[in-house]
C-alpha cells in the first residue's frame, strides 16, 4: 500500500498495530491531539522522535520519512543496517526513561509530603489539644494516603515502561531506580508511623515533648528494623525471583551478599535487643535495688532511730515540747507475749520495716522513704540509659550494614 504523506502512512500504521492514537501518545509521552496533529499532516514529529517511532512499528526510519514501504530488495538490503540502533533512537530512549522517571519521582515525593503531613497532624493534636489517640489515628490516616499515593505511582511507573523500546539493560536499570524510590518512600512512611505509635501509650494529657521525641525514636528504631527485615529477606527475593529486578549473575551474588549480612546484622542486634531488655526488666522489676537499708541487731538502736523527729521529706524537725504524746504514737514490739521494747514513734521517713524469723525478731531492717525515693530516681535513669542503649545499637548496627553492604 502506497502512502504519500507520513502522517497518513503513521495513520495506517497505528491501525494495523491495533493501537489508538492516545496508547501511541502514551508510549512516546505527548499527548494524543499531537498524534492527530501529525495523521492530519498539520505538523511533523520531532527529528529526535522518528526513530523511536520507527521502533514501535517495525519500521525504518527512511521508510517513515517516505511514507511508504521499502520494496523486498530494499528491505533485504536494509536488514544490516538495522541491526545497531541508531545515536538518535538511543537519545530517544534516555530522553523517554528521564521522562517516566520524573513523573514517578514527583508522584513519589507528593506521597512522601502527604505522609510528613500526616505526622504535623499527629504532633498538633499531641502538643496543642493535648489528644494523642486521636492525633495517632488522624496521622494513620495520612500515612495510608501516602502509601495509596505511592502504591499508584509504581503502577503507572511500570505501566510506562515500554519493553519493547528498551534494551533489558535499560529496564533493570528502570526498575531498580523506580523500586529504590519506593524503598525510600516506605521506608520514610515506616519512620513516621514508629515515630507517632507512642501517642497510643499516653494519658488522656498527651505525651511531654521530651517524652515523645524519645519513645519515638525508639519506635522509629523498632519499625526501620521490622521495614528492612521485610524488604531484605522477603520483598527483594520476590522481586527478582519474578523477574521485577535484574536477575544476572552478578545481580543476584549482591543481593545473596547483602541478604546474609543483612541476617547477621539481625541476628546480632537481636542479641544486643535482648541484653539491654534483661539489664531493663531487672530495673523495672525492682525500683527500690539501690535503696539503702538500715539494720539494727539491738533494740537501742532501733529505738533511737525511730524516735528521731524526722517528717516524711526526710528532714529533720523540732517537735512541741509542751505537745503531749499521745497513746497511737506509743509503739509496742513484742514476741510470743514478751515486750520486747517501745518507743515513741517521731521518724515519718519510714517506707517499710521487716523483722528477723526468730522469737527476738532481731535484726530490724528499715527502709527509709528517702531511700526508695534516691533509689527510684536512679532507676529511672538507668532505665532511660537502657532505652538510649536501644536506640545507639540500632544506629550501629545499621550504619556498619549500610557500609559493609555490596553495591
Amino acid at each position: 500500500m502506497e502512502h504519500n504523506s507520513l502522517g497518513s502512512f503513521i495513520a495506517a500504521l497505528r491501525k494495523a498495530s491495533g493501537m489508538t492514537q492516545k496508547d501511541l501518545a502514551d508510549r512516546l509521552h505527548v499527548s494524543d491531539k499531537t498524534v492527530s496533529r501529525w495523521e492530519r499532516d498539520d505538523g511533523a514529529p520531532d527529528l529526535s522522535v522518528i526513530p523511536v517511532l520507527a521502533e514501535i512499528f517495525g519500521v525504518t526510519c527512511d521508510e517513515l520519512l517516505r511514507g511508504r514501504r521499502n520494496s523486498p530488495v530494499q528491505q533485504a538490503q536494509a536488514e544490516p543496517t538495522e541491526e545497531k540502533p541508531s545515536p538518535k533512537a538511543i537519545k530517544e530512549r534516555q530522553r523517554l526513561i528521564k521522562t517516566a522517571l520524573t513523573r514517578y519521582s514527583t508522584f513519589t515525593y507528593i506521597a512522601m509530603g502527604i505522609a510528613v503531613l500526616g505526622l504535623v497532624v499527629a504532633l498538633i493534636c499531641n502538643q496543642v489539644f493535648y489528644r494523642s489517640t486521636p492525633g495517632f489515628l488522624l496521622g494513620i490516616v495520612f500515612l495510608a494516603a501516602g502509601v495509596i499515593c505511592q502504591a499508584i505511582a509504581i503502577t503507572r511507573a511500570v505501566a510506562d515502561l515500554d519493553e519493547d523500546l528498551l534494551t533489558p539493560e535499560e529496564c533493570a536499570a528502570y526498575r531498580e531506580k523506580v523500586f529504590r524510590l519506593a524503598s525510600l518512600s516506605f521506608g520514610c512512611t515506616a519512620a513516621l508511623l514508629g515515630f507517632i505509635a507512642p501517642m497510643l501509650l499516653a494519658d488522656d494529657w498527651g505525651l511531654s515533648t521530651s517524652s515523645l521525641l524519645f519513645f519515638g525514636a525508639l519506635g522509629v528504631c523498632a519499625v526501620l528494623v521490622l521495614y528492612a527485615l521485610v524488604r531484605g529477606l522477603a520483598v527483594v527475593p520476590m522481586l527478582v525471583r519474578k523477574g521485577y529486578l535484574a536477575s544476572t549473575e552478578e545481580v543476584s551474588a549482591r543481593f545473596t551478599r547483602n541478604r546474609k549480612l543483612l541476617s547477621r546484622c539481625a541476628i546480632v542486634l537481636a542479641i544486643l535487643w535482648v541484653l539491654t531488655g534483661v539489664g531493663l526488666g531487672i530495673l523495672v522489676s525492682d525500683p527500690f535495688l539501690f535503696a539503702e537499708a538500715q539494720i539494727f541487731t539491738d533494740y537501742d538502736s532501733f529505738v533511737a532511730f525511730m524516735e528521731q523527729p524526722i517528717d516524711v521529706a526526710g528532714h529533720p524537725y523540732f517537735p512541741d515540747p509542751d505537745e503531749p504524746e499521745r497513746d497511737d504514737d506509743i509503739v509496742t514490739l513484742e514476741c510470743a507475749g514478751k515486750v520486747l521494747c517501745s518507743y515513741h514513734k517521731r521518724n515519718y521517713d519510714i517506707n517499710r520495716i521487716s523483722y528477723g524469723n526468730n522469737d527476738t525478731l532481731l535484726p530490724i531492717t528499715v527502709l527509709t522513704g528517702t531511700e526508695c525515693e534516691k533509689s527510684f530516681d536512679r532507676v529511672s535513669r538507668l532505665e532511660y540509659v537502657c532505652y538510649g542503649a536501644f536506640i545507639v545499637e540500632t544506629i550501629a548496627v545499621g550504619v556498619f550494614y549500610w557500609f559493609r553492604r555490596a553495591r
